[in-house]
């Protein structure tokens, strides 16, 4: 709870409502010193018999001291709900959609056990990889990007779900990539496209309709770009995968509303002008 407050961006003219068990986490007596309002505990003395309208504990109360409990909030908000409401500065939406605590709290807990620090005197980049397998068309894509920054984190996703198991697929990045000084290979983790976040990136060959993939984009945008300082993502043009080509159209879409430069390198190229493909290398 108290982690998910300090997240929130608070405005001076919002009422935050806290409902919790101060006295289990010593948080009462320091909210009494800061004179901060509504410690509903007290509710219960404003009755002749608490003791007749709880069940096993204080916190479990029937209709008799929820009403006393909201009596008593609404005590405390009165004169902030009455009082003149012209905004002093203009409101923005912190967040265009909902994103848990719980990604936040992830992959900060993911950086702590990769030991990634957010360095804002360079310029990051990332990209997102299946390497399925690693090809010379991802090695391009990455001698490209790398060119344009002066760190560039690699995330391979690590949902087993492709005809290469994760761990090969790691490493044969890792491998493909030991000559370069300033590359970062990493694993996607749980919210850098993963079943929870864009499901349908596993279904390709049985997608009819695309799905909205904004969760995933913006959980980039608002979790993992801020906490690394990534400016720029990078990805590779695709023309025939339908559902890769939307999820880039829409990392165009919505990125740069988070600072990030979304920048499209075109496909590496054979003899004859044919395009390197992963799939064409798997033999599908």
């Amino acid at each position: 709870m108290n982690g998910r407050i300090a997240a929130e961006k608070i405005a001076f003219e919002d009422i935050v409502i806290i409902v919790h068990r101060f006295k289990e986490l010593d948080l009462y007596q320091e909210a009494k010193k800061r004179n901060i309002k509504g410690i509903c505990d007290e509710a219960h003395l404003e009755l002749e018999n608490p003791i007749d309208n709880i069940f096993n504990s204080f916190s479990h109360c029937n209709h008799v001291v929820n009403q006393k409990i909201a009596e008593r909030l609404f005590r405390d908000i009165e004169k902030s709900l009455t009082r003149d409401k012209s905004p002093v500065f203009p409101r923005i939406a912190l967040q265009d959609c909902y994103i848990s605590w719980d990604a936040v709290k992830y992959f900060r807990n993911y950086c702590n056990k990769y030991q990634l620090i957010k360095d804002e005197t360079m310029k990051c980049g990332a990209i997102v990889m299946n390497c399925n397998p690693f090809t010379k068309g991802h090695r391009y894509l990455i001698e490209q990007a790398a060119g344009q920054v002066d760190l560039l984190y690699i995330f391979v996703v690590e949902e087993d779900k492709s005809t290469f198991k994760f761990e090969d697929r790691i490493e044969m990045v890792r491998r493909g990539t030991a000559d370069f000084d300033k590359v970062k290979v990493l694993p996607s983790g749980k919210y850098i496209i993963s079943k929870e976040t864009f499901s349908q990136y596993f279904e390709k060959d049985n997608v009819e309709q695309v799905d909205d993939m904004d969760y995933d984009v913006r959980i980039f945008g608002e979790v993992v770009a801020k906490e690394l300082g990534i400016s720029v993502r990078f990805v590779g043009e695709e023309p025939f995968d339908k559902v890769t080509r939307k999820y880039n159209e829409t990392m165009k879409t919505i990125l740069p509303e988070y600072g990030i430069e979304v920048v499209e390198i075109p496909r590496a190229t054979v003899d004859g002008g044919q395009t390197i493909s992963a799939s064409a290398v798997r033999g599908g």
